[in-house]
C-alpha cells in the first residue's frame, strides 16, 4: 500500500506548506520516479524538513504501512505548535517520569514525542484497559486508520 506516501501528500495538501514546484527528490533506490512521480514533491519536502529520512540502507519503503509511533513523530517534527515548548528553546525531558501509556515505556524510541503530544482522552487513538491506558504505538495505520487518528493531532489543540 502507499499509505506513507499518501499520508505525506495528505498533510502537505491540507496545509499547503510546500509549493507545487517540482524538486529533485532524494535518491532512494526503492522510489521509482515513474511509479511514485505523484509523491516525489511530498517525499522531498518531508526529507528537507527532517520529518522523514528513509532508512540507513538507502530505502524509503513507500509501500510500507506507517505505525502510530512513526506518525506521531512525523506530526511532532512537522508542527511546532504541538510541542510542549517554544521553538528554539532547549527542554530537558528527564522529568518525564510518569509513563502515560503502559505500552510506551521510557526506553521506547518515540517516548518523548508520544508523551509530548498525545493525551489520554483521545478516544480514537488511546484505549483504556485493566493494565492502564494504551497507545498501541506499533499498530499499523491504513488509510482509514490514518484518517481516524490524524484529526486528533490537528483538532485537539
Amino acid at each position: 500500500m502507499k499509505v506513507i506516501t499518501v499520508f505525506l501528500a495528505l498533510i502537505l495538501g491540507l496545509f499547503s506548506i510546500y509549493p507545487a514546484v517540482t524538486h529533485a527528490a532524494p535518491k532512494f533506490h526503492d522510489v521509482d520516479p515513474k511509479k511514485y512521480g505523484w509523491a516525489m514533491n511530498s517525499i522531498s519536502c518531508m526529507v528537507d524538513k527532517g520529518v522523514a529520512s528513509g532508512y540507513p540502507d538507502g530505502r524509503f519503503q513507500p509501500e510500507r504501512l506507517v505505525d502510530k509511533a512513526e506518525m506521531t513523530v512525523m506530526v511532532y517534527s512537522l508542527f511546532d505548535q504541538y510541542r510542549p515548548y517554544k521553538p528554539n528553546q532547549k527542554t530537558d525531558y528527564s522529568n518525564y517520569h510518569i509513563e502515560l501509556f503502559s505500552d510506551v515505556p521510557k526506553n521506547h524510541w518515540a517516548y518523548k514525542e508520544i508523551n509530548s503530544i498525545v493525551t489520554r482522552d483521545w478516544w480514537n487513538a488511546v484505549s483504556y484497559t485493566p493494565a492502564g491506558y494504551k497507545f498501541y504505538p506499533d499498530a499499523k495505520l491504513n488509510r482509514i486508520g490514518t484518517a481516524n487518528v490524524l484529526p486528533v493531532f490537528m483538532l485537539d489543540r
